[in-house]
C-alpha cells in the first residue's frame, strides 16, 4: 500500500480551503501497473482561522503521513492550530492509527510555547512575554518503536494574539531548527 494526506483546495473560496484532510490509500493494481486510490478516512478539528484583508483563512501549512516498518502504526501530522488550543501560531495537529490506517485518532495538541528549546531560543511575542512557536517546512518518520519524529524549522511569533495573520520573526537568529518526538499522548520530547 501507500499513503496520501490530501486537502480540500477551494479556488473559487480561499475561505474554504483547508478545512479538511483526506487520507488516500492507495493499492497495486498490477493488472494495469498503476495504484488504484480510495478516500480512507478524512481528518477534521476545530482548526482555527485568521482573517487578512477581510478574508478568512485556516492556519495550517504542512501536511504529511508516515507509517511505522510495522506496517501498523501511523501518523498524520498537520502543522496548524485549532480554536482554543495552546499558545502557538502552528504547531504540531496529530492523529496516529495503529490498526494499519483503519482508524484515526486525534491526539491531545501540545503546548509547545512552554518548552525549555523554545523558551531559551525564540522570541516572545510582542505584547506579552509568551513564546508563540511557529512550525513550518516539516517532515516526519516513524522508527521501530513507533515514535513519530517531527523535524521542523520554528520561528517565532511576532504577535500575542492566535488570530494575527500568521506575522512571524524572520532574522536568522529568530530560527530553531526542532526534532520533535512522541509516542504517545503526553510523551512529547523536543530537542534542537
Amino acid at each position: 500500500h501507500a499513503w496520501s494526506i490530501v486537502t480540500n483546495i477551494d479556488t473559487a473560496d480561499q475561505s474554504n480551503s483547508r478545512g479538511e484532510f483526506k487520507i488516500m490509500k492507495g493499492t497495486w493494481n498490477g493488472g494495469a501497473e498503476i495504484m488504484d486510490w480510495e478516500v480512507a478516512t478524512t481528518l477534521t478539528a476545530d482548526f482555527g482561522t485568521y482573517v487578512f484583508d477581510g478574508q478568512e483563512y485556516y492556519q495550517n501549512l504542512d501536511w504529511t503521513i508516515a507509517f511505522g516498518p510495522d506496517g501498523q502504526t501511523g501518523y498524520a501530522v498537520v502543522t496548524g492550530m485549532v480554536v482554543d488550543g495552546p499558545p502557538c501560531n502552528t504547531s504540531p495537529i496529530v492523529w496516529k492509527s495503529v490498526d494499519a490506517g483503519t482508524n484515526w485518532n486525534l491526539q491531545p495538541i501540545w503546548d509547545h510555547s512552554q518548552e525549555q528549546v523554545f523558551t531559551e531560543n525564540l522570541y516572545p511575542a510582542q505584547g506579552s512575554g509568551l513564546v508563540r512557536p511557529y512550525f513550518r517546512r516539516t517532515a516526519i518518520t516513524v522508527d521501530a518503536a513507533n515514535t513519530l519524529h517531527i523535524f521542523a524549522e520554528v520561528l517565532s511569533g511576532y504577535h500575542s494574539s492566535p488570530d494575527s495573520s500568521n506575522w512571524i520573526y524572520v532574522d536568522p537568529e529568530t530560527r530553531v531548527l526542532a526534532h520533535v518526538s512522541t509516542s504517545s499522548e503526553d510523551d512529547w520530547t523536543v530537542a534542537h
